[in-house]
């Protein structure tokens, strides 16, 4: 959590500038990545600086590729849900970015019929 309120506060007092906007995402997803169980997308869903939207995605399913199908829907539906709540979306063009995605395992549930896979995805939305 510390991490997110200081690259929000370095975000608010940087230039805003699309390339340093990126390194600053490239700096905070690959520190995202080197924790093992903990990263972004577990402990939060959104985050916005400037003109870019850093959203996750949560799926369950009893099939791993259902439930990542499901994290991409989630997270889809989660950007649509804040561009139309925001003035400067509506309208405009989108770039959307993959970045990292997590599945797992849920070995308590594997006798039932339902959340055998979690998935966590990644992306990062730019109004263009």
């Amino acid at each position: 959590m510390m991490s997110v309120i200081a690259f929000l506060i370095i975000a608010m007092f940087w230039q805003k500038s699309c390339f340093k906007t990126l390194v600053l995402i490239g700096i905070f997803a690959s520190g995202i990545a080197r924790a093992e169980d903990k990263w972004f997308c577990t402990d939060d869903q959104a985050m916005r600086s400037g003109n870019t939207l850093m959203i996750c995605g949560v799926g369950t399913s009893y099939d791993e590729g259902d439930a990542r199908k499901k994290a991409l829907e989630n997270s889809m539906n989660e950007f649509k849900t804040m561009c139309a709540l925001s003035a400067d979306c509506k309208g405009h063009k989108i770039t959307v970015d993959p970045k990292r995605s997590t599945c797992f395992a849920n070995p308590e549930k594997f006798h039932t019929s339902f959340a055998n896979f979690t998935c966590h995805r990644m992306f990062v939305f730019t109004i263009l």
